[in-house]
């Protein structure tokens, strides 16, 4: 008799992988070096805001929410602060006529301008000029991105390059500085420039290198590019 071999005549059955979406949170804490790109109708302007400004370390912290829509695709968003720093050499600041018809002394920076009265002396006229020391600056601000990410690998080590855009609100634009004169001297506090946008869209791209510990934790190494897209200024 012959024995019949049900399973040599049948197909190999592939073993059927079923995907299912799940969430990732990250929280991030990072080193940014920050630069910026300057346009203005009067060049002058430029080349002295070039001079007299420098950035400084800054930093953003955040926490990112990845939603893994297929097993290479996903989509991230978040919420990021960040902290920009810019330190300002000591310069000679005019008297000029503000918005609303007083004389005071305008202060200048990249990000926006200020009009100052001092608290000493009589009231500046037309064309006077004071003295300021170092000038620190900086700009506050929230960020929420939202990123398309492709997963590269498996197991332990995964690459997750991503790009997308990143709305900007700017929550606060401080300069602290210190005005002088031949015979007095008064330290300024400025929590809001003007000529300051509140809201900017930037261009953003990462490229994630993430270590898998176990199916619960995961630690990143986040190399990131942002660029701005629209002016942080009414003025660029």
């Amino acid at each position: 008799s012959l024995l019949k071999n049900d399973a040599a005549k049948k197909p190999d059955q592939k073993r059927i992988h079923h995907f299912k979406p799940y969430w990732t949170i990250t929280g991030l804490a990072t080193y940014d070096r920050v630069n910026y790109k300057l346009d203005s109708d009067q060049p002058n302007a430029i080349t002295s805001i070039q001079h007299r400004e420098v950035h400084e370390p800054s930093f953003s912290v955040g926490i990112l929410a990845t939603r893994q829509l297929k097993e290479k695709w996903g989509v991230q968003t978040g919420l990021i602060y960040s902290n920009t720093a810019i330190g300002i050499s000591p310069q000679k600041i005019y008297a000029l006529q503000d918005p609303a018809g007083d004389i005071a002394y305008k202060y200048i920076t990249s990000s926006g301008y200020v009009y100052i009265k001092p608290g000493f002396g009589s009231p500046p006229a037309f064309g006077d000029s004071l003295t300021t020391t170092e000038a620190t600056h900086s700009l506050h601000s929230i960020s929420v991105p939202l990123i398309i990410k492709y997963t590269v690998g498996k197991n332990r080590f995964l690459f997750l390059p991503g790009a997308g855009l990143e709305a900007n609100f700017i929550t606060r634009t401080k300069l602290e500085t210190e005005i002088e004169d031949a015979a007095n001297r008064e330290t300024v506090f400025i929590n809001k420039l003007d000529g300051t946008k509140s809201f900017y869209w930037s261009f953003m791209a990462d490229a994630e290198l993430r270590y898998n510990v176990n199916n619960k934790l995961s630690f990143s190494l986040r190399p990131v590019f942002r660029y701005a897209i629209s002016p942080i200024t009414e003025n660029n």
